[in-house]
């Protein structure tokens, strides 16, 4: 969900119809809203009317607190909003706590609460620590947000802040430009650079604008547009909040502000954006898909890519057999449930597979992975359909023969998938069967409600990744996100031109997995040579990049630490030379480098 719009920002008196008429033409995916400890009108009633005409949008409440009078102690600040977060119980679930705490009065005339300089961010930290601990204990139900920053000095906010950042559910990003800055990196994309200090964290951007004095509403229209475009692409966005829409027709047109206004024309245009389907919640954790949540009363009857299993069918099991131990046909009709929050992606029946859903998962670091329920007696869900962990999706039932009838003692056929592909996939060679697939076990045993889970990516588009000034770069429009550069292989003789460095944040010293994204193009070099600098020293990995096809292909496990120098290197010296042949010529993709971790500490 990313496409979205501020609301009303008036605390005097509610939205006026016609706001809600502007919403309305917007179709937006995210609302935000803020929230008032004394406000003159009825603020449970406007979010009653939100929830109710945009029940799947991500309804964001920012507590907001007049601190022009000096900040407020922690315990200020809860007992005042306590009673507005427990009555928008039934319509909100996400509470950005606060607004740019790094507001330097001086520049903007006015202050929110602390105030720009390094002791102003110590006082903060201290202050959002308290303030969180006191609303988790006392609302366990919400979900915080780390509020948005203003543009005085917010990168050494984000920097020394991020500790403080991490113990929120979700990072508040402003994003704010002018001239033709909506596509720079640290200004109308700067949320790219929160993702590159804090992969791990959702980012809600909660506001967002084009503030160039004099520039007019139609004029911002195709700028708008295009940012929403760019922003669609970056899954680890959970939503947006376009700035504003109501109340600053009372200060914009004072001298210096840009005018913020939301017009119908515009709403128009933002509302023929096409929508993609609507995003899974983040999985916050996996459990077994029957014997909710532990597997109790079912036993593993046939496992990942078993030797035993190929040499009675003659091919390589994909997922595992899960049966009931009163054995035979006791199971059958047994409830079955999603391991973890996801989306209905594909359900029918197959030949010989019987019925089939198709789950897809986001996990809390953007990537993808799906799990698979096969035989199944019946579907109790459709394609598209939202749904959380441990909800019923179907009942246990039977593989089918030719005529639909069934066939063998009723089980569940339950697979983890580390790729998309074809519900009823089968008959792939061994080697490929444990590239594709994950054991369901290990993965769920590993990755249980509240797991810990750390993983930093470097793509080719993103801070991190840096290459060589050279004519010989091009452009893939394949791979991670959509993109990757990629060049022509040469030969230790002819000499390196091409190179680039992924150099992660690595927030936590431990041992991790790294791994290469290869694109289903422009990568047909067999002798790729990625240098992974680690703790230790130094690895070189040969990776024959024309083997894989748009998946993740690890370089190994190394040592890492907070402090030591940190990347992995790749240059277009393969031992494969340019030649006039083009037909003999190879390519090398770089795309994007992933550190996961396996354990923490020293190691």
């Amino acid at each position: 969900m990313n496409i979205g719009i501020h609301f009303s920002n008036r605390y005097w008196e509610p939205p006026a119809e016609e706001h809600f008429a502007i919403l309305k033409l917007a179709r937006p995916e995210t609302i935000k809203t803020l929230v008032f400890p004394a406000p003159r009108f009825d603020q449970v009633a406007v979010h009653r009317r939100l929830r109710q005409e945009y029940p799947d949008a991500l309804l964001v409440a920012r507590l907001f607190a007049d601190m022009n009078g000096g900040a407020w102690s922690p315990g200020e600040f809860v007992e005042h909003f306590a009673p507005r977060i427990e009555e928008l119980r039934p319509y909100v679930t996400w509470f950005e706590v606060h607004n740019e705490p790094n507001l330097d009065p001086q520049a903007a005339g006015y202050s929110e609460g602390f105030g720009a300089s390094d002791a102003d961010i110590d006082c903060f930290i201290a202050w959002a620590e308290e303030v969180l601990e006191t609303l988790r204990r006392r609302f366990p139900w919400a979900r915080w947000v780390f509020p948005g920053q203003a543009p005085h000095r917010y990168t050494e906010f984000w920097n020394r802040a991020l500790p403080t950042i991490l113990k929120f559910d979700a990072w508040g990003v402003h994003c704010y430009w002018q001239g033709d800055q909506h596509l720079h990196p640290y200004y109308g994309k700067c949320y790219t650079y929160a993702h590159y200090l804090a992969p791990q964290m959702p980012i809600i951007i909660t506001e967002c604008g084009d503030s160039t004095p004099g520039r007019s509403p139609a004029e911002k229209i195709p700028i708008y547009l295009e940012w929403f475009r760019e922003l669609e692409k970056h899954d680890y966005v959970m939503g947006s909040a376009l700035y504003i829409l109501g109340g600053t027709e009372d200060w914009s047109g004072a001298g210096g502000r840009p005018n913020f206004e939301v017009t119908r024309e515009m709403a128009e245009a933002i509302g023929r954006l096409g929508r993609r389907p609507r995003q899974p919640q983040v999985a916050d954790g996996f459990d077994f898909p029957v014997g909710k949540p532990d597997g109790v009363g079912y036993y593993v009857a046939a496992g990942l890519a078993e030797e035993s299993y190929y040499q009675r069918f003659g091919a390589w099991h994909t997922g595992e057999d899960w049966n009931g131990v009163g054995g035979g046909d006791t199971d059958e009709g047994d409830p079955v449930y999603a391991a973890a929050h996801g989306r209905v992606i594909e359900l029918g029946r197959y030949p010989s597979w019987g019925n089939i859903v198709l789950l897809e998962h986001r996990l809390r670091d953007g990537r993808r992975i799906w799990t698979q329920y096969a035989h199944l007696k019946d579907i109790l869900v459709k394609k598209g359909d939202l749904v959380r962990r441990g909800d019923q999706i179907g009942t246990i039932g039977h593989m089918i023969d030719k005529d639909g009838n069934p066939k063998g003692p009723a089980h569940l056929h339950f697979e983890v998938r580390a790729h998309l592909m074809p519900p009823d996939q089968w008959n792939l060679p061994r080697e490929d069967v444990l590239r594709f697939y994950l054991h369901p076990t290990d993965f769920i045993r590993s990755h249980r409600p509240n797991y810990e889970s750390l993983v930093v990516a470097v793509d080719d588009v993103g801070a991190g990744f840096s290459r060589s000034d050279s004519r010989f770069w091009f452009e893939g429009d394949a791979g991670y996100d959509g993109h990757c550069y990629w060049t022509w292989t040469v030969s230790e003789e002819q000499g390196e031109d091409c190179w680039a460095i992924w150099k992660p944040v690595i927030p936590k010293t431990g041992l991790y997995e790294v791994f290469a994204f290869i694109p289903s193009r422009n990568a047909t070099t067999r002798h790729a040579r990625y240098k992974i600098v680690h703790r230790r020293g130094e690895a070189v990995v040969e990776i024959n990049q024309s083997e894989y096809n748009d998946e993740w292909v690890s370089l190994g496990v190394y040592a890492f630490s907070t402090v030591q120098p940190a990347y992995v290197r790749l240059g277009d010296v393969t031992g494969e030379p340019y030649t006039r042949e083009r037909s003999r010529r190879r390519q090398i993709a770089f795309d994007a480098v992933m550190w996961v971790l396996v354990r923490a500490g020293e190691s």
